[in-house]
């Protein structure tokens, strides 16, 4: 029994250079004729530039900016209506109780403890304070002068803020922080020294 040998297939002769022209010439470039396309122009501005307002002092403001301003008005009255009010009353004798001229009752701690609280003679401080007698501010209550020389700091601040509508920076933020700590400090550590004397 003879076996069949399986067919091989027969391989094209690789193309000659001649041939690759003849391809090139045979193939016609096709010229159409196309009507010029006008492009769209399109609008490169950010989305975001429409909702920033270049000057925020001028035109309207912002509903986050005027809460803003409205809460930078509260701290500066908040802060300078003690002072005013401190200047309208006659400073005590004795370094405290200056505030029972707007008909507010004496201390509770004097009345029931016979000592003096840590916020004694803070407004009789103030009165001293706003008629520029330092010395007399710094007997009644230490950390009372050390406060209203604080209170325009931060007024003006403020005031700032609610002119420009922008925060203060981080840096001066933790400055007053800490100064409002160290100042609470003072004033119990003040608090304890006239306690022991």
């Amino acid at each position: 029994m003879s076996s069949i040998e399986p067919s091989r297939p027969i391989s094209k002769p690789p193309p000659t250079v001649a041939d690759e022209i003849d391809t090139v010439d045979s193939v016609a470039p096709v010229v159409v004729d196309a009507e010029p396309v006008e492009t769209e122009t399109v609008d490169e501005t950010p989305v975001y530039a429409e909702l920033v307002d270049p000057d925020p002092i001028v035109g309207e403001v912002p509903p986050g900016q005027l809460r803003l301003r409205v809460a930078a008005l509260l701290v500066m009255l908040v802060t300078l209506t003690p002072l005013g009010v401190a200047r309208t009353l006659t400073p005590a004798t004795q370094g405290l109780g200056t505030h029972q001229q707007l008909g507010l009752p004496p201390c509770s701690m004097r009345v029931l403890f016979s000592i003096r609280c840590p916020a004694c003679g803070m407004t009789t401080s103030w009165s001293h304070w706003t008629r520029g007698q330092w010395i007399s501010s710094f007997q009644s209550n230490t950390g009372g002068t050390l406060l209203a020389f604080l209170v325009p700091v931060i007024a003006f601040l403020a005031g700032r803020v609610l002119w420009t509508g922008r925060l203060p920076s981080t840096t001066t933020s933790y400055r007053i922080g800490w100064a409002i700590v160290a100042i609470g400090a003072i004033t119990l550590s003040d608090w304890f020294i006239r306690l022991t004397l």
